[in-house]
């Protein structure tokens, strides 16, 4: 059978002070490219919708998976991040494995460590699967968090996702930490002076 078949994986979340970490992965043709799917981090919240529905019409796969904060906070981010490439890797191996030519992964270290995956520096913006995976991973996460900002409504979750800004820190410093804060991730004394600035 002819090796043709691109993996992307890429996540989001991973320096977020709330919420959960998402990782996706996309399978795409070699040689697939559209202009419309180009690292999520560079595309509007509504350019990201737009190509989100683009991806599931014009690739072959995409799947995501998440752990939750308090799963995060017991064994750290980077292992999180970890087992959830390595399930997105073996779901693609057990369905396409003799068709996948090679397997990019968004950064500089390779987690997964096998003889068909490749880690690479700003992948979510140069190879098309990967980008494909950023906005996955993007739009699903940012979905999670405007769902359960209804729940926490002192913080506002919807707008910042659950990353470090200023307003996010002041919420925590005026209101502590919610359910879904990660309590493993703690603010800096340079953050809590920005917040205050």
């Amino acid at each position: 059978m002819k090796k043709n078949l691109i993996l992307g994986i890429d996540e989001a979340g991973r320096g977020c002070l709330a919420g959960p970490v998402y990782v996706a992965g996309v399978i795409t043709y070699q040689g697939f490219f559209d202009n419309r799917i180009r690292d999520s981090k560079k595309l509007s919240p509504l350019q990201r919708e737009e190509s989100y529905k683009i991806i599931h019409q014009k690739t072959i796969w995409q799947n995501f998976y998440y752990l939750s904060n308090i799963v995060i906070d017991n064994i750290g981010i980077a292992k999180a991040i970890y087992l959830l490439m390595n399930q997105i890797y073996q779901d693609s191996i057990d369905l396409y494995g003799d068709s996948l030519q090679i397997v990019y992964i968004d950064g500089n270290y390779n987690p997964i460590k096998k003889p068909d995956t490749i880690s690479y520096i700003k992948a979510d913006d140069r190879i098309p699967a990967v980008s494909a995976a950023s906005i996955i991973a993007k739009v699903e996460r940012d979905r999670f968090m405007e769902k359960i900002s209804i729940d926490y409504p002192a913080y506002s979750f919807s707008a910042h996702k659950g990353y470090g800004t200023k307003l996010h820190i002041q919420e925590i410093m005026k209101y502590g930490y919610s359910p879904i804060h990660r309590t493993s991730f703690k603010l800096s004394k340079r953050a809590l002076q920005y917040a205050k600035s």
